[in-house]
């Protein structure tokens, strides 16, 4: 149910987001920026017209906003905001504040300062909570999943979504599950499954993580054997 409610937003979020602000970066062309980030690539006249630009100015360092009408349709897109959160597009060195209704796109970059954090939602209706401190990269376009440099992450999945969370340690593998991953400064990984499975490899060597377990994989090493979670904290009769 929760699932199907951030898929609807993430419809509904369609209408009502903010033109989504686009740097353009050194070799992007109008072709290669108009297939990426127009819903119609034909329309990259008027996108230049509405940001008052011609084709003369399409140049590295441009910023372009795109109306909402004729934007493509993201990879994953920001459905939920607490406080300070970023992001940076693929191949830019810019940070630019991220907002609720944001569109990302492969190899995208997010990250959260020690008080932010947001909410992703895939377009295979995965559901991803940033907690603070994270830094994250979007998979290659056609891969639902993404790389955490840094940070923690808990991942839901509806029944058979398929979803990989990469680390420099490991690479955790699910299809309809809820897990959470946590990667240290020094590149630990911590993956702990809550429902369902998941497949955790790394060395050549793949552990399945039940529902209920936590192991690490330390870098340069196969995983750790599975351990149960420890129960969580009992709740106070007031």
């Amino acid at each position: 149910m929760r699932n199907r409610a951030v898929f609807l937003f993430f419809l509904i979020a369609l209408t009502v987001s903010p033109a989504n602000p686009i740097v353009i970066q050194k070799g992007e062309t109008i072709d290669t920026f108009s297939r990426k980030y127009l819903s119609d690539p034909r329309k990259w006249r008027d996108v230049l017209r509405a940001n008052k630009l011609t084709e003369k100015d399409f140049k590295p360092g441009v910023r372009i906003e795109i109306p909402r009408d004729v934007l493509r349709r993201g990879d994953a897109m920001v459905v939920n905001m607490q406080r300070r959160a970023e992001y940076s597009r693929s191949h830019s060195e810019d940070w630019l504040s991220a907002v609720t209704g944001l569109m990302l796109y492969a190899q995208d970059r997010v990250k959260t300062d020690t008080q932010g954090a947001l909410q992703l939602a895939f377009r295979n209706q995965a559901q991803v909570t940033v907690r603070p401190g994270t830094e994250l990269i979007l998979n290659i376009e056609g891969s639902d999943g993404l790389f955490l440099k840094e940070g923690r992450i808990r991942s839901v999945l509806k029944e058979k979504a398929a979803f990989s969370v990469t680390t420099p340690a490991a690479i955790a593998s699910v299809r309809g599950t809820d897990f959470e991953t946590e990667v240290s400064k020094s590149g630990s990984t911590t993956v702990s499954c809550f429902a369902g499975s998941v497949d955790v490899t790394a060395q050549g060597r793949t552990v399945n993580l039940p529902a209920g377990h936590t192991l690490n994989v330390e870098p340069g090493k196969p995983p750790a054997a599975p351990q149960k979670l420890p129960p969580p904290p009992a709740r106070k009769i007031q």
